[in-house]
């Protein structure tokens, strides 16, 4: 790579899709030690005509679970444009708290659960001895946000499910650690900057380093709109339903808004909307007319941020939204049937198809019953799709599995 072999003028057309292509490496300054070669490439202008992008979504990559097969498969088939992780990229526990990987030598480093930088930052580097995700990060134009675990289990703005800013707190879990005192907001700014240390993302804004919420606009085809909905000042998780409770920040909200109506009003033909979290309502009630939601955790704990959300997307007549999620560990897209379980216990590049998806354009308008009651969204439909994309006046998308070690399993998810 130090080697010139060429210079000059690159151009670049819709016969070319718009973008120029870049190689790039990472040398240890006064040594031989040198990264592998990656490259990535320029996005389309918000008016270039795109007809049509591929993105791989990922999310909750635990190293002692398994292998990170599914990274590089997309990478083998050179399938996608972009990657999209929606968070928990890392989770903190030791060996054995959620997961033991011992067994096929994937022991997260440092064992034990993080809380200085140091830990944050030999985590994030453990991490990438796993060769389809340096192969994918390589390989690939990454758009991350975090979650929780990038931090710690369930976190909020000051605090998590087992550490908070209380004196309690500090005496249980930051005394306890080690015999040095910590905090959560420490804790947090050490996992935060070990983020942006690692993760292929610019700190968003200078005067706020936890600022994460962005968005991309992709020729007049997808506006991309990566939310927040974890660490900037969400409140504490309730144990109940508590409609007061905010889950957004306000400028995030607000910010969220103007950008779909934003979006609408340029014209761009879906809007790709990444959480980390579940919007989606799932009821685990088998009683008719009872509502016993599945996670509270997720926007079911935060009902007053969804119902804003829809009356917004409602009163402008917003259509054509796909919200994407992470963190629940189901794969999932309206009644999507899954016919395997998945093991990831030894790398294998074999994959097959889970449960595929299309969404008709102009076909998912958010719709309210004149007399009330239940509508049938009737935007996702089953179809014989090949690779997750979006076109001008289609999404589809496919579910995978990698390594399918038992056939039989059955579940459909309303």
């Amino acid at each position: 790579m130090k080697n010139v072999v060429t210079s000059g003028q690159a151009y670049t057309s819709s016969d070319i899709d718009w973008t120029i292509k870049y190689f790039y490496q990472f040398v240890v300054c006064d040594s031989d030690n040198a990264s592998p070669v990656g490259r990535t490439k320029t996005a389309p202008a918000p008016d270039d005509d795109v007809s049509e992008l591929s993105v791989a979504v990922y999310s909750c990559s635990n190293y002692p679970f398994g292998f990170f097969n599914a990274f590089g498969n997309s990478v083998r088939k050179d399938s996608v444009d972009y990657v999209l992780h929606l968070g928990d990229f890392i989770y903190e526990y030791a060996e054995g708290a959620y997961g033991w990987g011992w067994a096929i030598d994937r022991v997260s480093q440092p064992n034990k659960e993080i809380r200085t930088l140091y830990d944050y930052r030999k985590r994030h580097a453990s991490y990438r001895a796993d060769r389809d995700a340096t192969l994918s990060f390589a390989s690939y134009a990454w758009i991350p946000v975090w979650d929780d675990h990038e931090v710690g289990d369930n976190t909020w703005r000051d605090g998590m499910a087992d550490h908070n800013n209380t004196e309690d707190s500090f005496i249980q879990d930051g005394l306890a650690y080690g015999g040095a005192g910590l905090t959560f907001d420490q804790r947090k700014m050490n996992a935060v900057r070990a983020y942006f240390e690692w993760m292929p993302i610019r700190q968003v804004e200078m005067d706020d380093n936890l600022r994460i919420w962005r968005s991309f606009s992709l020729g007049n085809l997808v506006d991309i709109i990566m939310l927040d909905t974890r660490q900037y000042d969400r409140s504490v998780t309730d144990l109940y339903w508590n409609t007061e409770y905010i889950h957004e920040i306000q400028n995030d909200a607000g910010r969220f808004y103007n950008q779909l109506t934003k979006s609408k009003n340029r014209g761009a033909a879906w809007r790709l909307i990444g959480s980390q979290i579940v919007f989606s309502r799932l009821n685990q009630s088998t009683t008719g007319g009872v509502d016993d939601p599945y996670n509270m955790d997720a926007w079911d704990g935060y009902q007053a941020n969804r119902n804003r959300t829809f009356q917004h997307l409602y009163n402008n007549n917003i259509t054509n939204n796909i919200v994407m999620a992470g963190d629940s560990h189901i794969p999932e897209a309206v009644r999507a049937k899954f016919y395997g379980i998945p093991t990831l216990v030894q790398r294998t590049p074999l994959e097959v198809s889970l449960a595929n998806f299309t969404v008709l354009r102009d076909a998912n308008a958010v719709q309210r019953p004149v007399a009330g009651g239940v509508v049938e969204s009737g935007a996702v439909k089953f179809g014989e799709v090949l690779q997750t994309n979006l076109t001008y006046d289609t999404a589809t998308g496919e579910y995978s599995v990698h390594n399918l070690s038992t056939f039989g399993y059955n579940q459909i998810i309303d």
